[in-house]
């Protein structure tokens, strides 16, 4: 299962694994189609990987969750913000089709640049209120413990 995953979803354009479309691969109209299916994948990502976990952390993880997104949080915005970046070329002519294949996949149409606009302005906001990072204290192995772990010749 794991290996389905890394080949067919964990990859650059996975559109193209939808029936019909792999035939498309290398074609201003598939290249086109992978974009926006990637732009949906990448808002649904801020919307459901980080943002909903930073507003509604699952209770037993609340530590782990704030500890990753305060020490990932500029990366997060960067991310965030250079994908609300790409997505502006899709809403100045916005192409039908790959609409109707990203509405086919997630039920709905590619979100516009109001809801990007939100969604960052949103992530600003809650990643603001997190506290600083602070790494944890560095454990000190006492010489020879980690040769002594290691089997020998």
């Amino acid at each position: 299962v794991l290996v389905s995953i890394q080949s067919m979803v964990l990859v650059q354009d996975p559109i193209f694994n939808e029936p019909g479309v792999e035939r498309q691969r290398g074609t201003p109209e598939g290249q086109t189609q992978a974009a926006l299916f990637n732009q949906c994948v990448q808002y649904k990502t801020l919307l459901h990987g980080v943002l909903e976990p930073l507003t509604n952390p699952p209770p037993h993880f609340r530590s782990v969750v704030v500890t990753h997104f305060s020490a990932r949080r500029e990366f997060v915005l960067r991310q965030a913000r250079k994908w609300r970046e790409e997505a502006t070329k899709f809403w100045t002519s916005p192409p039908p089709m790959p609409q109707m294949l990203c509405a086919s996949i997630f039920h709905e149409n590619p979100p516009p640049l109001s809801a990007w606009d939100a969604i960052v302005s949103s992530l600003e906001t809650e990643l603001a209120k997190l506290p600083p990072f602070v790494p944890p204290p560095r454990v000190e192995q006492a010489p020879g413990a980690a040769a002594a772990a290691l089997p020998g010749p």
